[in-house]
């Protein structure tokens, strides 16, 4: 039998990332405190005009959008979203995290998964094969506030077989994981 056709899912649990060789996912890594996932499932398309009036309009290609917010910063994350290194140097209590951001760099596709919860002990997952940075990444430092960094992307097909976005359901709740 297949699970239930309607999901009622609440929240976000769990958000993780990995860095990609060609097509191949690496190890995930955690987006320690994700507050928010948005995902829209978007199709460029163009026009035809003539006589005053849409004439025609076709489809070029399907991608998707996303937004993440996340309470706080995780290095390893945020060093797999940037295409970076974070450099580690010194021992407790001194230890030191650095990832140096440069106007030459350029941003790196990535995986990226996400989980939510349903009232039924099952999951929705949702997967971006091939995710990338195309907005701005907002590290807000403000008076009395969490720091709460808000990124935009772009998710779009693979080389492969123009896989963009997989929704995986499960009857019953299973740990974020590459899917085969």
């Amino acid at each position: 039998m297949p699970p239930p056709t309607h999901v009622r899912t609440y929240g976000l649990s769990d958000l993780k990332v990995a860095p990609l060789t060609g097509e191949t996912p690496g190890t995930l890594v955690d987006v320690p405190g994700i507050r928010s996932c948005e995902v829209t499932l978007a199709t460029d398309t163009d026009e035809l005009r003539g006589d005053g009036a849409v004439i025609s309009v076709v489809d070029k290609g399907n991608s998707v959008e996303f937004s993440l917010e996340a309470g706080g910063i995780g290095f390893d994350a945020l060093a797999i979203i940037l295409g970076k290194a974070p450099e580690n140097t010194g021992t407790t209590p001194t230890q030191v995290g650095r990832i140096d951001y440069k106007s030459t760099d350029s941003r790196p596709y990535f995986f990226l998964t996400g989980q939510a919860k349903d009232d039924a002990g099952g999951d929705i997952q949702v997967v971006i094969w091939k995710a990338k940075i195309t907005g701005n990444v907002v590290l807000g430092l403000a008076d009395e506030s969490f720091l709460t960094p808000t990124m935009d992307g772009r998710g779009v097909g693979r080389s492969s077989d123009a896989l963009v976005l997989s929704l995986i359901q499960h009857e019953t709740a299973t740990a974020l994981a590459v899917p085969s």
